[in-house]
C-alpha cells in the first residue's frame, strides 16, 4: 500500500515511508491510504511530477555592453573635465596674482597684530575677502578686526587698520609701517607698544 501526501499531493509514498518522498511532508494518521496501482510507464510518472512541480525559475542571459561602453564614456569625459580644470588653476592671471599678494598682505598683518593680543591663540579673523584692502604701489592698506580673549578670558572684536609695505622679493616679505588696534597706535606714529586688551 502507498499513501499520499495531504501537502503535496504526491499518491506514490510508500507505507514505509514517514515523510512525503517529493516534498519531505511528515506523514499524518489522517492520509487517506490507497492501493498500489499498476506501475505506469516512467515518461507518465515524470510528466505527473513535471506538473505537480513548480517551473524552475528561468535564468536571462543581460547584454551588458551598452552598461560597460555608457561607463567608460563617463569616466573619459570625467578625465576631460579634470585635466581642463587643473589646466585653468594652473594658468594664472595677473588679477590673480594681485590677489594673491593681497592675502599675503592681510595674513602679515595679521601677524603683527597677534603681537598686540592678550591671548594671540584664541585670535579670529574674518576671511581676506571680508576685510578692506587698498594697494598703492608697494603698499597695502588694510582696514579688519579681530576677536580673541581679552585678559579675563572674554572674547572681544578689536578693529585694526595696519599699513603693510611689500619688502624683498619673496611673497611672504611684508613690513608693518603703522599699526592701530582699537585707536591705540601700536607701530608708527606715536606708538607706545603696550598691549591692546
Amino acid at each position: 500500500m502507498s499513501w499520499q501526501c495531504s501537502s503535496c499531493g504526491y499518491p506514490h509514498n510508500p507505507d514505509n515511508l514517514e515523510k512525503c518522498y517529493k516534498c519531505g511532508t511528515a506523514k499524518s494518521g489522517i492520509d487517506a491510504q490507497i492501493e498500489d496501482k499498476p506501475d505506469q510507464p516512467e515518461e507518465d510518472n515524470t510528466e505527473a511530477e513535471k506538473q505537480d512541480s513548480p517551473p524552475a525559475p528561468v535564468q536571462q542571459k543581460t547584454d551588458n555592453t551598452g552598461c560597460c561602453c555608457a561607463f567608460l564614456v563617463l569616466i573619459v569625459l570625467f578625465s576631460i573635465f579634470v585635466v581642463r580644470g587643473c589646466e585653468s588653476l594652473c594658468e594664472s592671471t595677473p588679477e590673480d596674482k594681485e590677489e594673491d599678494v593681497e592675502h599675503h598682505a592681510y595674513i602679515a598683518s595679521q601677524n603683527y597684530v597677534e603681537k598686540f593680543l592678550k591671548c594671540p591663540s584664541t585670535a579670529k579673523y574674518p576671511l581676506w575677502l571680508d576685510a578692506s584692502i587698498t594697494r598703492s604701489g608697494s603698499r597695502f592698506y588694510i582696514s579688519s578686526y579681530v576677536d580673541s580673549q581679552n585678559s579675563f578670558g572674554a572674547m572681544v572684536r578689536s578693529q585694526y587698520y595696519a599699513e603693510m609695505e611689500k619688502s624683498g622679493s619673496g611673497e611672504w616679505n611684508f613690513d608693518c609701517n603703522k599699526l592701530t588696534i582699537d585707536g591705540i597706535n601700536c607701530i608708527g606714529g606715536d606708538a607706545s607698544g603696550s598691549d591692546s586688551q
